[in-house]
């Protein structure tokens, strides 16, 4: 799966290489069993199930894009979703797919909340509910990923 994450990102430079300034990079970070197996079972609200804790090996991917005219924005984004979209795609086929989706680097249209899980999401509707009634943090504080209640 990382060779045909590399591949598949390699292939898509021609996508962006003309774009003014830009600068088109990949992050491929590990993510072992022995780090989300820290935490006692059924505390893991990011969708990492217990029984994945001693078997898969996860690769968070960040891609990391920068380029001087805003008038390329589409562009880029654009060229992103059909890398990730080819990268999901080698990790069917690779039989590697896992919907997990790191918070700390979605881009704007990925769904990392939703890719934890219908469990997993209840149990945070919940939480939310209990600290937050009042929906402060889901409807005042701008950005960032919500909750959906």
């Amino acid at each position: 799966m990382l060779n045909a994450t590399y591949l598949r990102w390699n292939s898509n430079l021609e996508a962006v290489q003309d774009i003014p300034g830009i600068v088109w990079s990949i992050s491929l970070e590990p993510l072992p069993p022995a780090i989300y197996a820290r935490a006692p079972p059924d505390h893991n609200v990011m969708g990492l199930s217990s029984s994945e804790r001693l078997e898969r090996s996860l690769v968070v991917t960040l891609l990391s894009a920068t380029w001087d005219d805003a008038a390329d924005d589409a562009r880029v984004e654009e060229a992103a979703k059909v890398l990730f979209s080819g990268i999901e795609s080698d990790a069917h086929a690779l039989d590697a797919y896992h919907p997990f989706v790191y918070l700390n680097y979605a881009a704007q249209w990925q769904d990392s909340i939703a890719s934890y899980g219908p469990e997993s999401i209840e149990r945070l509707r919940r939480i939310s509910r209990e600290v937050d009634p009042t929906g402060v943090f889901q409807n005042m504080v701008p950005g960032g990923f919500k909750i959906q209640q």
